[in-house]
Parts: C-alpha cells; sequence; structure tokens
C-alpha cells in the first residue's frame, strides 16, 4: 500500500493531469450500479460480526454497516476507492439524512464553481478520518488552484468519478439510503 503522500501525487496526476504513473488509479463509481439492498436483504445477518467486501463506491460497506456487521474488511484495486469511502462516510456524519441526499442530488450545481465545492468541503473535513482529512484537503486545493470550471468544464468529483448516480436511484439500490432511519443506523 503507498503511503498518503504517494496516494496524493498518483490521484493529482490522474485527476487533474489525466495521467497516473500507477494503472490502477481509475475513475470511482459515484454509487452502487447495482441493487445491493436485495442480497443484502436475502442472506441470514443474525450473529454475522465480520465480513469482507469489495470497496468500490463504499455503498457495499455502508450497507453491511447497516446490517449491523462491526467488522469490515473491504479490497478493491483501485487506490482512490478508500479515499472516496472516507469521503463519504464523512458527508454521512457530516449531513442529516436530507442533506445528504441534497448533496448528492446538487452535485452538478455544486460542480459549476471550484470555490463552492471547497466550502462543502471546509463542511465536511472535520467528520473525515485522518489522513483522509489531508488526502482530501490537498486534492481540494490542488482543484482551487487548477480546475476552474463552470457549468461546461466538470468539478472535482466528477473528475474522479464515473458514471452520476442519482440519488434516486441510490435510494433504490441501497438500503442504508432507503430512508432517515436506516440512514440514521448506518453512522
Amino acid at each position: 500500500m503507498e503511503n498518503i503522500e504517494q496516494q496524493i501525487i498518483n490521484a493529482k496526476n490522474f485527476i487533474f493531469n489525466n495521467d497516473s504513473n500507477n494503472s490502477n488509479y481509475i475513475s470511482v463509481w459515484y454509487g452502487a450500479t447495482e441493487t445491493i439492498k436485495e442480497y443484502v436483504e436475502a442472506l441470514n445477518w443474525t450473529n454475522v460480526n465480520s465480513a469482507l467486501t469489495v470497496c468500490s463506491s463504499g455503498d457495499h460497506i455502508f450497507n453491511l454497516i447497516n446490517k449491523g456487521v462491526k467488522r469490515i474488511d473491504s479490497f478493491d484495486i483501485n487506490p482512490l476507492t478508500f479515499p472516496y469511502f472516507k469521503l463519504r462516510e464523512g458527508i454521512m456524519k457530516a449531513f442529516s439524512y436530507q442533506d445528504f441526499y441534497k448533496f448528492f442530488e446538487r452535485l452538478t450545481i455544486i460542480a459549476t464553481n471550484e470555490k463552492k465545492e471547497y466550502d462543502y468541503f471546509s463542511i465536511i473535513k472535520p467528520f473525515i478520518e485522518k489522513p483522509y482529512d489531508y488526502f482530501w484537503e490537498e486534492l481540494y486545493l490542488e482543484n482551487l488552484r487548477s480546475n476552474v470550471h463552470d457549468i461546461t468544464t466538470p468539478g472535482l468529483l466528477s473528475l474522479m468519478c464515473m458514471n452520476y448516480i442519482p440519488p434516486s436511484t441510490s435510494k433504490l439500490r441501497n438500503k442504508y439510503y432507503e430512508n432517515e432511519y436506516e440512514y440514521q443506523k448506518t453512522i
């Protein structure tokens, strides 16, 4: 595993220079593309304390937390997935269910201005676990320095992620996202 400084360098190269010294750096999914809640609900979670899952967008992990799994190990070939999961976890801790929903619903609006993106990040940063707070701080600062964008030029998460998943679709695919009660249970 790379140290955090090398992860930041590789992430900046991938996101802002469209280049990477590490071919494992690829775009991250905004959210799950499959309906996770169907198979999570089909399994018996009684006495299941630990699980192994793919990290991807983090939705698999959030659904396992929602089911009460305490120890979750995750894996992914893409080094950007775990920092992205930590960002989403910070967003969940920082925002209520309604605001979490609105954040992803308005992501395209937020992305029209790098300053607005940084302002949102400033709210989320205290809720992001170390050293990922530093990772995202560096990426958002680089975004301020080098990615002046508008309605036609993508923002940071749009540069990093692929295939925007609307919150209404995520709500259908994920138990933790289904309603406020499930969301609170997951935080």
